[in-house]
Formats: structure tokens, C-alpha cells, sequence
């Protein structure tokens, strides 16, 4: 069996080198592959100053071992544009060498202090994306860990870049230092035991070759130890044979002594009985001679009793009847006062049953309160945290769908294809899905920075996020705001404002003519009034009327047109963060205008 376990031991241990070794290049190929689409799909949540005039979208990978990063970002650019401009790959091996690039990549392994590169990525207005770095190091940093990535964002370090950031990424990075930290420490538990296991292959080999030498002797042992065991078995078989013979002897002895044994207790029991029927005779006699005498000298007892008791009766007799005149006299003013007493004590229940009716109320009033705020708080905290897990797994099931895109075949006659697209539209539903919670989430918690701002600058920063996706459905745009539009709000809150305005335009376009979007604003006193109006399919504000900002609500049966139907809920809920209010016009088939009015200064 010893043997066995290590002939076991050793071919595993074979077994499994050879498939590390075969398989490396491949997951290091699948892990390239998926750094690349995670940085790529970074590219869609940050805004860069003036990329409208550079020729090409520049990603640099710093740091030396990296080649197979560098090929997998050069496979993928032949293929993706970043923000409709051609990418350019460039490998730098030191610090100094960094040039102006609009995304560069580090990874912890070259060692390279993030503080000493920091400087110069804020000054060429560069996205630093760092790989296995701690927390807010970075403006970007990401790690690995069960085969998902997770990535936090320093909203701070990539404004000083002059970059904007839009709320849907931070929504989807892990923003509290605790919750990076523990993904952290079991990243680095799990290399220290990727460690301490490649420590025991190494000790095993040395163990195995000590077994080898033990099994020799053990095998000798064995030799010597099989003959010794022959020997006894001859012996014990003369032994049970032998002892065969004096058990036969042993149960018929036994037999004999039970029968003798059984006769003895027959006669001890029957002179037993006798004995104990004797003594209980005598002991009745005497137990009923003393009962008679004990009752005799009771009854006399009672007697005398009986006599001094009438007596006494006699002279009470005498005293209650003066005492009942007297009580009698009493009675009648006690009457009286409880009278009185029973009505006081009445309006006294009612008055006291009403006052604790009364608190009971306000205590129960005041403990549901306390029950909704912490179910509220209870419910927030699980749509953060049910969203917040899921993100990742949707992120990285969307990036195999990628990867898979690229390798399927193109077969007619295959159901790849449409499997591809079905799992395709899934995953983008489940993320729209994820998004839209933990935007309520973002909206209800967080409190953001209010300040002077121009609608126009942040509408024209915005707009090349959308600037493909315009040209696709050949929009006709019209941009008029009066003085840029000033407004004294949060910037973040206006973004996903506009953000959603641009979508529901884009999605909710008619088939029937080209879309058209017109934006601007006016004065109204102390107000500023923006306008967002299209030609798309609209809606009957009739029919959906009370219903239009409500949560979860769809307007369209169209099932080709993905949502979640929350869209119209966050525009009404940023508007009242900031001071605003929202009017809306239109009808089927002319579209939709946004009449969004809001203060041109601090209030109060």
C-alpha cells in the first residue's frame, strides 16, 4: 500500500508539471487578452481635453517581460478604434522614456513607484491604469483575483489630470479602502500558498527518494515476517483444535450446575412466602388494637370541645347583635362615599384608557418610523451590495463573449451565431440592469458638490462620448444656448442628466424620418431654463400621465429596444437634487420636449 501512495504521488506531481508547463502560454494569453478589453472598455467612461485633435489613440505598456501584452494590444487594434481614431501601441522599458500617450499601463511586478510617474501623467493630461497596485495609488488600478477582475477609481487623481470621469464607472469600481484591501490580502495569502506549495514539490522529490530506500528494507521484512506468520498459523491450528475439545467439557459442567441451581432457589422461594404471610398477620393485629384506642380518646375529645364551643356562641350571640346596629348605621354612610368614589374612579379608568391609547399609538407611530428608516437603510445597503458583487462577474462575462466572437465560425447552417448574439444582448440587459441600480443607489446616498457651471461646457465635453453613436443613426444636431447656459448645481448629476437625454433620443428615434435633437437655453429671472427637445416616437402624456417619472416604468412594447425602465426616474431625481423642476410636451409620433428649469445661484 506505501508503495502504491507513492508511485501515486510521484506521477502526479509529473502529471501535473507537464500541464503547467502546456498550459501557461495559454492563460497568460487569455489574461492579456482580457487586460486589453478591460482598458479598451475604460476608454468609454473618460472624457480627454482636445482629443478631437490628435491623429491617433496612443496606449503605452511600461515596464520589461510585457512583449505578449504589447502583441495582444496590436492584434486588437487592427480591429477597434478608441474614440473613431486609429490606436497606436508603444512599449517603453524606463520611466524617462514616456512620452505623450493618452493611457499607460504599469503593473506592480517592475516595481516602479507610481508617485515618481504621477507628475508627468498630470501634465500630458494621461490616464494611468495600474495593475496589482494599492488602493487610490493609481488612477486606475485593477487586480485579479478567482479569475474576475476588480478595479477601484481615483476620481481625484484623473480631475488633476484634467480628465472627466463619468458616474457610470465609479459606480462599477469598489469604492471604500476596506473592501480593496480584503480582495488584496487574499491575493497576496494566495501567492504566499502558491509559495509554500511549490516549497513541498521541491521537499517531495528529496522524501521520495528516502521512501525508495525504506521500501527496500520494508520488502526484506515482509520476506522474513510471511515465513514467521506460516509458523504460528501451524501452531494456533493445534491450539483451536485442543481448545475444541475442552469447551465441550466446560458446556456440559455448566449444564449441571444450572439444573442444581434451579432446584435450590424452587425450595428457598416457598419457605420465604410463608415467613412474610406470618409477620404481616401479626403486625394487622396489633396496628387495629391501636387504631381503636386512638379513636376513643378522639371522640371524647371532640366532646368537651363541642360543649365549650356553644357556650362561647351564646355570649357572641349577644355582642353581634349591638355590633349589627352599629354596622348597619355605618353602611349607610359608607354607601354614600363609595358612591361617590365608584365615579371618580370611573371617568378615571376612561380618562387614564385614553391616554394610554393615545401613547401606545405614538410609540408605534414612532417605532414603525424607526423600522423603515433601517429597512430603507437595509435595502439601500443590499441593492449597493448585490449590484456592487455582480459587476464584476457581468464585466468579465461580457469580455469572454468578446474573446469568444473571435474565434467562432461562420457556419449558416450553425446556431453559434445566434446563441452569440442572445448571450450578447443577455449580458448588456444584466449590465443596463446593474448600472441602473447602483445609480439609484449613487443618487440616494451620496450627496455631490454643488457649483457655478455652463450647461453648454459640459454638453460639449460630453458630446464626443456620443459622437459615433450620433453619426450612426445620422442625427441632425442644433446648439443654442443663451450666454453658455449658467447654472449653479453638481456637475456629476448634470452629466447623467444630459447622459440619459442623449439615450432615450437615440433609442426612442422614429423609423419614419431622420432624428433631430435641438439644445439650448434661456433666461427666466433668476433661473436658467434648459431645453432638450427631439422628433423621436414620443408618447401620450395623457394616458401616462403620473406614471412618466415613476420607477420601473416602460412606454414601448418594443422588445428590440433594451432599458430598464428607470431612466425617466433619475432625470426627475438629479432635477430635484439640484433646485430644479421638469415640465414636459409632445405626444405619439412628434417626440419629446424638456422644459428643465433650474437656479442660477446659491439658493439661501
Amino acid at each position: 500500500m506505501e508503495l502504491k501512495k507513492v508511485i501515486l504521488i510521484v506521477f502526479t506531481v509529473i502529471l501535473g508539471a507537464i500541464r503547467a508547463q502546456t498550459g501557461f502560454n495559454e492563460k497568460e494569453s487569455i489574461r492579456n487578452k482580457q487586460r486589453v478589453i478591460y482598458i479598451y472598455n475604460f476608454t468609454d467612461y473618460i472624457t480627454w481635453p482636445s482629443i478631437h485633435e490628435d491623429e491617433t489613440f496612443r496606449i503605452g505598456v511600461l515596464g520589461s517581460g510585457y512583449e505578449g501584452l504589447v502583441n495582444e494590444f496590436n492584434k486588437t487594434s487592427k480591429q477597434k478604434k478608441v474614440k473613431d481614431k486609429e490606436v497606436k501601441t508603444i512599449h517603453y522599458q524606463r520611466v524617462e522614456d514616456v512620452e505623450n500617450v493618452h493611457i499607460l499601463y504599469v503593473h506592480e511586478g517592475s516595481n516602479i513607484d507610481l508617485q515618481l510617474i504621477l507628475p508627468k501623467m498630470y501634465a500630458n493630461h494621461t490616464l494611468l491604469v495600474s495593475e496589482n497596485y494599492r488602493f487610490h495609488e493609481s488612477m486606475i488600478n485593477f487586480i485579479e483575483f478567482d479569475n474576475e477582475f476588480h478595479f477601484n477609481v481615483s476620481e481625484e487623481k484623473i480631475k488633476r489630470a484634467g480628465l472627466v470621469v463619468l458616474p457610470r464607472l465609479l459606480n462599477f469600481s469598489i469604492v471604500k479602502q476596506k473592501d480593496w484591501e480584503a480582495v488584496f490580502e487574499r491575493l497576496e495569502s494566495e501567492k504566499k500558498v502558491i509559495e509554500n506549495y511549490i516549497g513541498e514539490l521541491e521537499g517531495l522529490s528529496e522524501k521520495i527518494e528516502k521512501q525508495n530506500s525504506r521500501l527496500n528494507a520494508q520488502n526484506e521484512q515482509l520476506i522474513h515476517q510471511r515465513e514467521e506468520i506460516k509458523a504460528q498459523k501451524e501452531k494456533l491450528k493445534e491450539g483451536q483444535e485442543e481448545l475444541i475439545m475442552r469447551m465441550r467439557e466446560v458446556r456440559l459442567q455448566r449444564r449441571q450446575l444450572d439444573k442444581l441451581l434451579y432446584e435450590i432457589k424452587e425450595k428457598n422461594t416457598q419457605k420465604d412466602s410463608l415467613s412474610v404471610q406470618l409477620k404481616l398477620q401479626d403486625i394487622s393485629y396489633f396496628e387495629r388494637k391501636a387504631e381503636l384506642k386512638n379513636q376513643s380518646n378522639m371522640i371524647l375529645s371532640q366532646m368537651s370541645r363541642i360543649e365549650k364551643q356553644e357556650r362561647a356562641l351564646a355570649e357572641s350571640d349577644i355582642v353581634l347583635d349591638s355590633r349589627l346596629k352599629k354596622i348597619r348605621e355605618q353602611y349607610n354612610v359608607i354607601y354614600g362615599f363609595l358612591a361617590l368614589f365608584v365615579l371618580i374612579v370611573v371617568i378615571t379608568f376612561f380618562a387614564y384608557r385614553e391616554y394610554k391609547r393615545k401613547r401606545r399609538s405614538e410609540r408605534r407611530v414612532k417605532e414603525q418610523n424607526v423600522k423603515l428608516i433601517a429597512l430603507n437603510d437595509s435595502l439601500d445597503s443590499f441593492v449597493y451590495r448585490v449590484s456592487h458583487d455582480l459587476k464584476s462577474p457581468v464585466i468579465n462575462i461580457k469580455n469572454m463573449i468578446g474573446m469568444l466572437k473571435e474565434y467562432q465560425v461562420n457556419d449558416d447552417s450553425s446556431m453559434v451565431p445566434e446563441i452569440m448574439k442572445n448571450m450578447d444582448l443577455s449580458a448588456n440587459r444584466l449590465e443596463d440592469t446593474i448600472m441602473d441600480l447602483l445609480e439609484l443607489s449613487r443618487i440616494e446616498k451620496i450627496v455631490e458638490k454643488k457649483e457655478e457651471i455652463k450647461i453648454e461646457d459640459v454638453f460639449l465635453e460630453m458630446l464626443p462620448e456620443f459622437k459615433s453613436a450620433l453619426e450612426d443613426v445620422n442625427c441632425e444636431l442644433d446648439i443654442e444656448f443663451k450666454n453658455g447656459g449658467n447654472i449653479y448645481g453638481a456637475k456629476v448629476e448634470l452629466v447623467s442628466i444630459i447622459q440619459n437625454l442623449l439615450t432615450n433620443s437615440i433609442k426612442y428615434r422614429s423609423k419614419e424620418r431622420r432624428l433631430k435633437i435641438s439644445v439650448g437655453s434661456y433666461y427666466v429671472k433668476d433661473r436658467t431654463v434648459f431645453i432638450f427637445e427631439d422628433n423621436g416616437k414620443g408618447l401620450d402624456l395623457k394616458e401616462f400621465d403620473g406614471k412618466i417619472f415613476q420607477m420601473f416604468q416602460r412606454f414601448t412594447e418594443d422588445k428590440s429596444i433594451s432599458g430598464t425602465g428607470v431612466g425617466m426616474y433619475i432625470i426627475k431625481k438629479l432635477v430635484n437634487n439640484n433646485n430644479g423642476d421638469i415640465v414636459l410636451q409632445g405626444g405619439p409620433n412628434i417626440g419629446l420636449k424638456y422644459e428643465i428649469s433650474l437656479p442660477r445661484k446659491k439658493l439661501g
